[in-house]
């Protein structure tokens, strides 16, 4: 895992975009997956495993493929159900963390 996060550090130097981008069609449904999407959003998940805890972390992701088996989801989806779990408010942490780029 280290060597992809420095990985997706080197890369966010040179060209960089957010973690979570939109995606306007198909045709560009693989445009930003690269080191940025998988590297530092796994860095990303691991940060927040520890921030809520790892019972409160794997409750949340229990409860999200509960409530959206069979369905569509999307991200707010996953980051509610991690907020519902641990009682916190997420909404800063998504924003500064998955939104925005070169942090």
């Amino acid at each position: 895992m280290l060597c992809g996060k420095q990985a997706a550090y080197n890369a966010d130097r040179v060209t960089t975009h957010p973690i979570e981008v939109p995606v306007f069609s198909t045709a560009n449904a693989f445009d930003n997956i690269d080191a940025i999407t998988y590297s530092k959003g796994a860095s990303v998940l691991n940060q927040l495993r520890h921030l809520l805890g790892e019972k409160t972390f794997q409750q949340g992701i229990h409860n999200y493929l509960k409530n959206n088996a069979y369905k569509n989801a999307i991200l707010d989806d996953f980051i509610n159900s991690l907020a519902k779990a641990s009682g916190k408010d997420l909404s800063e942490w998504q924003q500064d963390w998955l939104y925005q780029a070169l942090v």
